[in-house]
């Protein structure tokens, strides 16, 4: 699990309700990054046009993959809704 503040805040971990959602959503991170071959920079990149959700869903799709994280994802796909950027203390729960 990310221990990094700006981490859990804009891709959204703290805005999960339990250790549950949390786990499902690092799963659906990795598998983009571990199955599907996603870089941690792509992430960012669709993080910082808005297009998070979309891209997951198209990453996921086109490519023919599925999974419990992805399944869990398309039913909670509203926690990655308005992601914003960590400002410190600034920077409350959505």
């Amino acid at each position: 699990m990310p221990t990094n503040a700006a981490v859990l805040y804009e891709y959204d971990f703290d805005n999960c309700n339990n250790s549950q959602d949390r786990t499902m959503l690092l799963g659906l991170y990795n598998g983009l990054i571990k199955i599907i071959g996603c870089s941690a920079s792509q992430l960012h990149s669709w993080w910082e046009s808005g297009e998070l959700s979309l891209n997951i869903k198209k990453a996921y799709d086109d490519g023919g993959y599925t999974s419990e994280y992805y399944d869990w994802f398309l039913r909670n796909e509203h926690l990655l809704q308005g992601l914003h950027k960590f400002d410190g203390e600034n920077s409350e729960k959505n």
